[in-house]
């Protein structure tokens, strides 16, 4: 079977990468937004992540969901605001994602217990029977033996939730050669990430969005120099 393909555009990828530098010291959620394509249907401006695949799964936007534990009914609430927001778009919720404190430098990945029921909660869409659950996780790796430099390496295990189990149909690992890091860089430079908010934050402070839709902004100003 053909591995899938993971597209971010660099807005969803800039603010999960946010959203879980925010929050490196607890677990952190947050959900996909796209559609699933075939190759044939590429979209431009959208960075490729895996090149040999008929199912394209493209996520254009991420809305941050919690930096603590998600209980059923704010995810109900968190789910139907989404999809008020995406009412009338071609685009819908693919799935989650999630950065664990107990995924940390570990090689065998596994999803939370939160993570069952956030799909569970997805499973009546009529637009996908099985969401897709992004664990993105740290590895410390010695990356020269000679000057001894360690780096902190971002790995992404893709899953697809399937009645209660979890299939893991890709993984792979951030590049520095990736060209959103240059943004997310300079972004974290000027400590943007402090400003994102999450589904957390707006229930204690509504004026608090969640989407983070003022990132696309600082992204499109820095594309521009």
């Amino acid at each position: 079977m053909t591995e899938p393909e993971m597209k971010f555009s660099d807005h969803a990828f800039t603010k999960m990468i946010l959203h879980i530098l925010k929050h490196l010291k607890s677990d952190c959620y947050g959900v996909l937004i796209g559609k699933v394509t075939s190759k044939d249907n590429l979209n431009n401006g959208v960075s490729s992540i895996n090149n040999s695949s008929p199912e394209i799964i493209e996520v254009i936007d991420t809305y941050a969901l919690s930096h603590d534990k998600v209980f059923i009914p704010q995810l109900d609430l968190f789910l139907r605001m989404t999809e008020s927001n995406l009412a009338g778009s071609e685009y819908y919720i693919l799935g989650f994602y999630e950065n664990l404190i107990s995924n940390f430098d570990k090689v065998e990945i596994k999803p939370s217990l939160s993570s069952h029921f956030m799909c569970d909660g997805l499973t009546s869409s009529k637009k996908l029977k099985r969401p897709y659950l992004l664990e993105v996780s740290h590895h410390i790796e010695d990356c020269s033996k000679d000057n001894k430099r360690i780096q902190d390496i971002l790995e992404f295990n893709v899953f697809k939730y399937n009645s209660g189990n979890f299939e893991n149909i890709l993984q792979y690992r951030d590049s520095e050669e990736n060209p959103v890091n240059k943004i997310i860089k300079a972004l974290v430079a000027k400590h943007v990430q402090t400003e994102v908010s999450d589904f957390d934050d707006h229930l204690l402070e509504p004026k608090l969005d969640f989407t983070n839709s003022f990132v696309n902004e600082y992204v499109e100003g820095i594309k521009k120099k």
